[in-house]
């Protein structure tokens, strides 16, 4: 606003009364310059303010389409479904891409995966290797979305983990998308975090409708750590947050952070990897 005041500056009061006049529809009878001042600065907050509401719907927005999309795509690829529709591959990934796999077995694991190439065979491999089906939550609850200032969007979302007839657990999921600027309209994955956490490890009533518990600033902050990895004292620093809870513990619901540090994901058959 102090760039807008510096301009208003400029003006005659002619000029500034003018102004009121057009901008508050002439709903506004300023005294003398400095009202009308503070009448046409008080239009521009509440403009700001809209706009951003309104980007934040857009986000939104994205992070359901993506969601459609990405799912329907992942799953169409299990062999339980007939023949995929549509193909999967690393073209829909930036070449330097990261998977970030928590899952337990007999005992808690984190994988890290890296490139195009990998990453799709990874996420390939759950659903036409090991049959599972992933279904997301897209209310308010089970999806979260947010942007960084750089134009990374980030969406998170909640989800049930199901092998034919049998649910196995939730999942949490955090996706950061960027622009693709030779593609009109398309956004590519940059970075993915996924947990996998088995219904034995879950609060009471969890796995009706999984929820993401953590707010778009949260996503934001994740971001933050996100871009400075690339020396081993950052990744040290980001993996001491997620032991301490304080980095990757929203992706959890409720308690089950707790409960996963304890507990075993129990599947019928172990995650490969």
């Amino acid at each position: 606003m102090e760039g807008c005041r510096n301009l208003l500056a400029l003006l005659d009061n002619d000029e500034i009364l003018a102004l009121c006049d057009t901008i508050t529809n002439r709903l506004v009878h300023p005294e003398d310059r400095q009202d009308a001042i503070h009448a046409i600065l008080a239009v521009f907050q509440q403009h700001e303010k809209e706009d951003k509401k309104a980007e934040k719907v857009d986000f939104r927005r994205l992070g359901e389409e993506f969601c459609h999309w990405f799912f329907e795509l992942l799953n169409s690829q299990n062999p339980f479904l007939g023949p995929p529709q549509n193909e999967w591959g690393p073209q829909h990934f930036w070449h330097d891409v990261k998977l970030k796999f928590y899952y337990s077995t007999s005992e808690q694991n984190v994988i890290d995966y890296h490139g195009a190439e990998i990453v799709s065979l990874r996420l390939l491999s759950l659903v036409k290797e090991e049959y599972l089906f992933l279904s997301p939550n897209l209310d308010s609850h089970g999806l979260k979305c947010a942007a960084s200032p750089h134009g990374l969007v980030m969406v998170g979302v909640a989800g049930t983990v199901c092998r034919g007839n049998t649910c196995l657990g939730i999942f949490e999921q955090i996706f950061g998308l960027i622009r693709c600027p030779f593609v009109e309209n398309t956004w590519k994955i940059k970075f993915i975090n996924l947990r996998i956490i088995g219904e034995s490890s879950l609060a009471p009533g969890t796995l009706m409708k999984p929820t993401i518990t953590f707010e778009p600033s949260d996503l934001e902050a994740l971001y933050n750590v996100t871009t400075l990895c690339g020396t081993n004292e950052v990744q040290l620093s980001v993996r001491q947050a997620l032991d301490s809870g304080t980095g990757d513990q929203n992706l959890c619901s409720g308690n089950d952070e707790a409960l996963l540090n304890k507990r075993e994901l129990t599947l019928p058959s172990p995650l490969k990897h």
